[in-house]
């Protein structure tokens, strides 16, 4: 029998007041026990449900205090009319049957009033602009909350107040009948007018959904053919195909069991590739490394739980080799097959790759994680294979360089790059565009050096060696070798170098001389650090801007760090043009061989452009230079990428780290103290700051300590 209904406050504060069931107990906020009677008579041998509403002010009420506690019901006694007890449940009775409730479940409430105020572009409220004209003046928002005459619309997100929500997670409620309840609430009189009531249109109801959004996938570029091609796999392709993760070689293939757990099970989960688009798995095969038949489970599993998406498969793996098996099973994305192994059946993987790694989900966790031993990660890739047909993704492809955008909306996979310069460094990047606009682009970028350009008519080699160099040699950090050379005629430009080193790295002085009496001169006319892109094999300078001319004798040499390479000594021909030196002030002396240095020389001044490094990307000033006791290094980075910055001295030899991380574009400054790494003061003279980037050396920069 329900007495009280609703709008209690309005019809008593006193049980009574206004009749006789005006207010029902337990009004006012936090108060003790009250004991309510109930005459039941009227249900003598009926069988009696007793419902208890509980109503709650939504202006104050446990949301705004957490200190309220709700409602309790307890100590539910039936007498008969003689006063004797028929019947006593309490709260602490084991039987749970006795007491349940029932009805709707009212959660995520929350209230509003109607009110205006001023916000930023943050929705901070700014209550120094209490008025409309004065909050747009200052070129801010001026927001009213629902409750006005006209429409005002919620917006996802929009707060309504710092522990309310009424962007409301209905997750729970799935496949559920829902019911939501709006109600609204009117002063005593109409002085500012009377409406209509209230209406409700455009309630949406947002079903969340998984999107993956893959990354470019085989991104590649290469120098062909006068022009720089770049490729990629087409992420819109369709077809049939056999997705397979290992080696191919089977010998490689070892076995995996659980350890520390007694009759548990684990799953081995292959990841297939979101770039597939909606998929079907029409048989997989699974790779037995036991050496009997063993009984498994195959599961495949989606993103949003870690239970089986599809109904498992009891199979038998055969005695040895791999087991295929047929299915029929639909993926929209990123989906795993997975097969149960423990700790007697061992699930087979490949080590020597690692594309979709080694993922298993244990029933002792319950959630997907990586195969590690004493606390590492091993690599490889699990004996799963599938064969699948898929749809693709229908993207679009955006190319970049160098940060720029090269070309947008493109439909292919694949782009050639003709516009470029010669013997300089390209960064490219692509982006994948999804049909609703979330572009994914690849964290890494390709870097690709152009060749040195062909080398112009009219330009005469000189050289010395056969091109088969039968020895190595190394004059030393500090020391010094040297090649003569005549020009055929008068006033020859020295358009380029070549030299040719056994081993990649290494770092060394190119000088060059005028002659004295058959050696250098003391006098250097060119002095360069070549420390970056030093190749195995032949390397290339181009001098032609330096604008030297000869029309005698000349010397191209170098003078060593302890870093260099030995450099090629042809030891078949011994022409006498070949030199070595100790230090700066000993004697010159022949080489027993010819070194693998040669000279290009032209006419005239051949204009031709190099870039040396990106745009944007370098050492951009060192202050003060010379310096004492501290150098102000600022370098610039174009993209984001891992940079290091270190000092080295003329030896070669590593000095300090001065950063060394992954960094955004932008720029960034660094200081050097003249210590070394540890902690020593260094002595005054000429040091190098370099900068590299992923890895690859991108300049190097003069600094002098004084003291």
């Amino acid at each position: 029998d329900f007495y009280s209904g609703y709008g209690w406050l309005y019809n008593g504060e006193k049980e009574g007041e206004n009749g006789t069931h005006s207010l029902a107990s337990g009004w006012s906020g936090e108060v003790d026990w009250h004991q309510v009677i109930f005459d039941l008579n009227d249900y003598a041998d009926q069988n009696v449900i007793i419902r208890f509403a509980f109503g709650s002010d939504p202006a104050y009420s446990t949301i705004d205090n957490d200190q309220l506690k709700g409602i309790f019901i307890d100590d539910i006694t039936f007498v008969d009319v003689s006063g004797t007890n028929l019947a006593f449940y309490n709260a602490d009775n084991e039987n749970a049957n006795f007491l349940n409730s029932s009805g709707y479940t009212w959660l995520d409430l929350f209230y509003d009033y109607y009110s205006e105020f001023c916000i930023d572009e943050n929705l901070t409220i700014l209550e120094q602009y209490p008025k409309r004209e004065s909050c747009e003046d200052n070129n801010y928002f001026w927001y009213s909350r629902p409750g006005s005459n006209g429409w005002e619309e919620y917006l996802p997100g929009d707060p309504v107040c710092d522990n309310c929500n009424y962007f409301l997670d209905l997750t729970e409620y799935a496949g559920k009948a829902v019911v939501m309840r709006f109600w609204s609430r009117y002063d005593g009189n109409h002085d500012g007018g009377q409406g209509d009531g209230l209406y409700i249109d455009d309630l949406n109801i947002y079903k969340e959904s998984i999107q993956i959004y893959a990354q470019p996938q085989l991104f590649n570029a290469e120098f062909t053919d006068d022009a720089v091609q770049l490729t990629w796999y087409d992420m819109n392709r369709s077809g049939d195909s056999t997705i397979i993760f290992d080696s191919g070689d089977e010998s490689l293939f070892t076995g995996i069991t659980l350890s520390e757990c007694a009759e548990c099970l684990a799953f081995a989960g292959t990841l297939f590739p979101a770039w597939l688009g909606q998929t079907t798995v029409d048989s997989i095969s699974i790779f037995n490394i036991n050496e009997s038949a063993v009984e498994v489970i195959v599961n495949a599993y989606g993103l949003t739980n870690y239970d089986p998406v599809h109904s498992p498969l009891n199979v038998t793996l055969l005695e040895s080799g791999w087991n295929t098996f047929d299915v029929s099973w639909d993926f929209s994305s990123l989906f795993l097959i997975a097969y149960s192994f423990s700790d007697e059946i061992a699930a087979a993987f490949d080590p020597s790759t690692n594309m979709a790694g080694l993922w298993f989900l244990s029933n002792d966790v319950g959630s997907w994680e990586y195969v590690s031993i004493d606390g590492a990660e091993i690599a490889g890739n699990w004996g799963t294979r599938a064969q699948v047909s898929f749809d693709g993704l229908n993207v679009t492809y955006n190319l970049y360089r160098d940060g720029t955008p090269l070309q947008s909306g493109m439909t292919v996979a694949a782009y050639t790059d003709t516009d470029f310069e010669y013997n300089t460094d390209y960064y490219y990047h692509l982006g994948v565009e999804y049909s609703d606009g979330i572009e994914v682009v690849t964290p890494d970028s390709i870097a690709i050096t152009t060749p040195l350009p062909p080398i112009p008519d009219g330009v005469l080699e000189m050289s010395y060696d056969d091109d088969s160099f039968e020895g190595e040699f190394n004059s030393g950090g500090n020391n010094f070798s040297a090649v003569s050379f005549s020009p055929e005629s008068e006033n020859q430009f020295i358009y380029m170098i070549k030299w040719y080193q056994s081993g990649s790295l290494g770092a060394f002085y190119i000088n060059i001389w005028e002659d004295d009496n058959g050696r250098p001169a003391d006098t250097t006319i060119f002095s360069a650090v070549q420390a970056s892109g030093n190749e195995d094999g032949w390397n290339q300078k181009i001098l032609n801007s330096e604008n030297i001319s000869f029309s005698n004798e000349f010397w191209i040499g170098i003078k060593e760090f302890s870093s260099s390479q030995p450099f090629g000594l042809d030891a078949t021909l011994i022409s006498g043009y070949s030199f070595q030196r100790e230090g700066e002030n000993r004697e010159w002396l022949p080489i027993e061989g010819n070194l693998g240095i040669r000279a290009y020389l032209s006419s005239e001044p051949l204009s031709i452009t190099i870039s040396e490094i990106p745009f944007n990307y370098g050492i951009k000033d060192i202050f003060p230079n010379p310096f004492n006791p501290v150098a102000n290094i600022q370098f610039e980075v174009a993209e984001f990428s891992q940079v290091k910055l270190s000092i080295i001295d003329l030896n070669g030899r590593l000095l300090s780290v001065l950063e060394n991380g992954k960094v955004n574009p932008g720029q960034y400054q660094s200081q050097w103290d003249g210590n070394d790494s540890y902690g020593n003061q260094v002595s005054s003279g000429i040091y190098l700051t370099v900068l590299e980037s992923n890895g690859m050396l991108v300049q190097t920069q003069k600094l002098v300590l004084l003291k």
